[in-house]
């Protein structure tokens, strides 16, 4: 936390004649992977695969890193008399189909406006479960009031390819459609898909239309080299997936 944060908080609990802060307001939720996706989409798998900027949580604890917007988030200074001046930022709450309130080690303090929540999966340590669905948020001020929105994060699972086909047989000098069957496809945007063969660069494919969460249209370019490919999948929150030798390619 920044000093000058800190220090400012601590004159202004010097001065105070009340410790009751004020009630905060929630407006809404960021995944910077998908800035236009209102209320954000969480994978509750995986992680992010690097440490992010503003979500500063240990290595093995990291999840996936939301912008929480609001107004009136408001710290407290901790521990002013009795040892090392700290700040207690306000109280995360997550309501949905299970609850679970973060960690203090989970929640960044921006300003009054902006918090970072490392909203945590079954894949960090310690993990957490949170089933698919949508899920209210609840802030708690620590000397203050309390706000919570309904739907402000929906928590989708990680994508999983099981099976991919070429229906028509594979065609040199023509398009060839392909079939992906799995679960965990997201009917309301695309994924990015690739193909990966070893010594090779990895080859884009355009993905047609989302049929269901089991199943997805592509196709191969004209000219694709023959051989056998993994395919990678990964949706717009983050999480991905690779089925190993997906696809041969093979011609007449």
């Amino acid at each position: 936390m920044r000093l000058p944060l800190l220090a400012s908080l601590l004159v202004l609990a010097a001065c105070s004649p009340s410790t009751e802060g004020p009630t905060p307001k929630l407006i809404g939720t960021v995944n910077p992977r998908q800035p236009f996706t209102n209320p954000a989409r969480v994978c509750n798998a995986q992680k992010a695969p690097a440490p992010e900027l503003n979500c500063k949580t240990a290595e093995a604890a990291r999840g996936w890193c939301i912008n929480l917007l609001g107004e009136r988030f408001t710290p407290i200074p901790e521990d002013v008399l009795t040892g090392e001046a700290t700040l207690g930022l306000p109280e995360i709450t997550l309501k949905g189909p299970v609850t679970l309130t973060l960690d203090p080690s989970r929640v960044s303090y921006r300003d009054s406006e902006r918090m970072f929540l490392d909203i945590p999966t079954r894949d960090s340590s310690p993990g957490a479960e949170l089933p698919e669905g949508s899920y209210a948020l609840e802030v708690k001020n620590l000397a203050g009031g309390t706000h919570e929105l309904a739907d402000l994060l929906v928590m989708v699972p990680p994508p999983q390819v099981t099976r991919v086909t070429a229906p028509q047989g594979f065609q040199a000098d023509d398009i060839t459609p392909l079939v992906v069957e799995g679960t965990g496809f997201r009917t309301d945007t695309f994924p990015a898909m690739q193909l990966l063969r070893e010594g090779a660069e990895p080859l884009e494919i355009f993905i047609l239309s989302v049929d269901s969460p089991t199943r997805l249209s592509t196709e191969l370019v004209p000219g694709t080299p023959a051989g056998t490919y993994s395919l990678s999948i990964t949706n717009p929150e983050g999480c991905s997936f690779t089925l190993p030798n997906a696809l041969t390619v093979s011609y007449p």
